[in-house]
């Protein structure tokens, strides 16, 4: 929809039906108000930017929807990053009614997704980002080796070694050890503040 130039009618029916609604845009119940203030409005080229940059990511979060997707990538996820990078150059109203839009599209309560930001700032340092490019690392090698057939056959595939050969690095080294229980960590604030913040509000 941002993607067409400004319709003078289809603004005076989005005005139109957003007089009916709440007017919040924390509120994922207004969709005309959210698409008003992203599209019509002058953060309308950041946003359009970002709900281009999120359709270019829809088949890995068509794969993970929901929380799942943060699961593994959160400081390194490009979700987080363009939703902060907007939250940070936008209207508050704006970023708020475009967290309402995304969190519809990841299947993610906007109230959760909200509460990840200020995590994500807090603790995705350049550290935190080298852990878990590391972490994920390791995770490809996983899917590349079946694991179950490597407990049932004496022989082990190259990708099977490699596996084995970057987990127990990870296992054997100080500063792995320290990315496991970091990772573990956020995934636990992650969760406290959701819960602290939607169990507070009303809204979605």
């Amino acid at each position: 929809m941002c993607v067409f130039e400004t319709d003078s009618i289809m603004n005076e029916l989005l005005l139109l039906i957003s007089s009916t609604e709440s007017r919040d845009p924390r509120d994922p119940k207004s969709p005309a108000t959210n698409f008003l203030n992203v599209c019509h409005s002058a953060c309308r080229q950041s946003s359009t930017a970002v709900l281009l940059a999120l359709v270019s990511e829809s088949s890995r979060i068509d794969q993970h929807p929901g929380s799942e997707m943060f699961r593994d990538s959160f400081c390194t996820n490009p979700v987080l990053a363009l939703l902060w990078q907007h939250a940070n150059n936008s209207p508050r109203e704006c970023s708020d009614s475009l967290i309402s839009i995304v969190s519809y599209y990841i299947g993610i309560p906007a109230c959760v997704l909200r509460s990840m930001l200020p995590s994500y700032v807090a603790m995705c340092d350049a550290q935190a980002v080298q852990c878990e490019q590391a972490l994920l690392d390791v995770a490809v090698h996983a899917n590349a080796c079946n694991v179950t057939a490597l407990h049932q056959s004496a022989g082990c595939t190259p990708q099977c070694s490699d596996y084995v050969q970057k987990l127990s690095n990870m296992q054997m080294n100080h500063s792995g050890l320290r990315c496991l229980e970091s990772m573990s960590s956020i995934q636990e604030i992650l969760a406290d503040n959701a819960h602290k913040t939607c169990s507070s509000s009303k809204l979605a």
